[in-house]
């Protein structure tokens, strides 16, 4: 994979098209008519006893003024899991207690970056596109951004670090990021503290270090479980993003989502690699849940063998597709620029990382200055190792990335020792 998927990302996640079908009649009698619009749903009874009522009229959506889909995704049917006993609360002999009533519930869809679309990334980007056009009218807005009806949100440092430390988890995605979802909704998406808040979220709360501790069960359950709330939060990134095709809050979510397929990408490995005999922990406290293990692994094991991503090479350039078309968007969508030269820096490191070295330096020397600085130092760095007359220092680049691995290892660990956890515990 080359750059050229930053100016061409449709060929990563091709857009879906929702189709919809709509059916309308007219009945009439007795000079009574009932008019039904009829969209894909629930079907509408008239209750018992309703004979000589008057007429129920019901007025649904059409089909086209429906939200577009955020998510497409078909995982295995797993029906042997389906029959299982309702899942209980277990509790190891070591004291890891855990409850896997919600990765049954979420059994199909636990990868969603593996066997789903995502094709809300391609309606921002022509959203974004179709606006910057306008504004590049001489009859439109002049270059002014759309104005909200929301105020910026307002907080102290010191607000802004409770809000940030009071969404950190170690055991789920979804519920700790409901405190700020529930801030998007009313505060404007570029101006005041939103963006910063979330920014917050995904340096400091969202990739964790996860290591196995004596046993293997705590860490199998726990990266499962955190796949079981990806869902949520793709639906949630996209729906913002189909409301605010540009803006920095936007980006700063989709560089969430970015980090959550990077980790979906290691819960499935660990699924796969995971020899469930030695889920002794829970062979001896609940072995319905080491059939669940079981079902699972081979369920996705079979899926990935019938869509012929079961060998790493595949595998990888499957979730490197749908990263690169994250980024991508970033670097499309976002305003003035912002967070772009942070995309260009990680989708470089991912190219990098799968030995394409032309494609990654073709990234990187087009990162440019970037009010964002998460990454401000390696890109720094890299930018020196790339000579003026296209020379390469690979041994600086090496050193640059190998000392940022280092900073996010150091960073982690004092950020787990603050609430109280190592590597490997959960």
């Amino acid at each position: 994979m080359r750059a050229r998927f930053l100016s061409a990302p449709s060929a990563a996640l091709p857009s879906n098209r929702p189709i919809g079908a709509a059916a309308a009649a007219a009945l009439h009698a007795a000079g009574i008519g009932v008019l039904l619009l009829v969209a894909a749903g629930p079907r509408l009874v008239a209750p018992a006893g309703s004979e000589g009522a008057s007429p129920l009229v019901v007025m649904v959506p059409r089909p086209e003024s429906q939200p577009k889909a955020v998510l497409v995704v078909s995982g295995p049917p797993l029906e042997a899991v389906a029959a299982m006993p309702p899942a209980a609360v277990f509790t190891t002999a070591d004291g890891f207690t855990y409850d896997t009533s919600r990765i049954r519930q979420r059994r199909e869809v636990l990868f969603p970056f593996l066997s789903g679309r995502l094709p809300f990334l391609d309606e921002v980007r022509d959203a974004s596109s179709a606006e910057r056009q306008r504004l590049h009218n001489p009859i439109g807005t002049g270059g002014r951004r759309r104005r909200t009806d929301r105020p910026p949100l307002q907080l102290t440092d010191a607000a802004r670090e409770a809000l940030v430390n009071g969404s950190w988890s170690r055991r789920d995605r979804w519920r700790s990021l409901t405190s700020i979802a529930e801030l998007t909704a009313r505060h404007d998406p570029d101006d005041g503290d939103l963006p910063v808040v979330v920014r917050g979220h995904v340096e400091r709360n969202l990739l964790q270090p996860y290591v196995d501790s004596a046993a293997p069960d705590p860490r199998f359950w726990v990266m499962l479980g955190l796949a079981a709330d990806h869902i949520d939060v793709i639906e949630f990134v996209g729906r913002y993003a189909q409301q605010h095709p540009s803006s920095r809050t936007t980006t700063e979510l989709l560089f969430l989502l970015d980090e959550l397929a990077e980790a979906n990408r290691g819960a499935f490995d660990l699924l796969l690699r995971t020899d469930v005999a030695s889920l002794t922990g829970t062979a001896a406290s609940s072995p319905e849940d080491v059939q669940l293990a079981l079902q699972l692994q081979r369920g996705y094991a079979q899926w990935t063998r019938e869509h012929g991503l079961d060998d790493v090479k595949s595998l990888d350039a499957h979730y490197d597709g749908v990263r690169l078309s994250i980024l991508s968007t970033i670097v499309e969508t976002s305003p003035r620029g912002y967070g772009a030269a942070d995309a260009r820096f990680l989708a470089g490191r991912l190219l990098w990382d799968r030995s394409d070295i032309d494609g990654a330096v073709e990234l990187w020397r087009a990162m440019g200055p970037d009010e964002r600085a998460t990454y401000a130092t390696v890109r720094a760095e890299i930018g020196r190792a790339l000579h003026p007359d296209g020379g390469v220092d690979v041994i600086a680049i090496v050193r640059a990335l190998g000392a940022e691995r280092g900073r996010w290892l150091r960073e982690s660990a004092a950020r787990l020792a603050r609430f109280g956890h190592t590597p490997g515990t959960f």
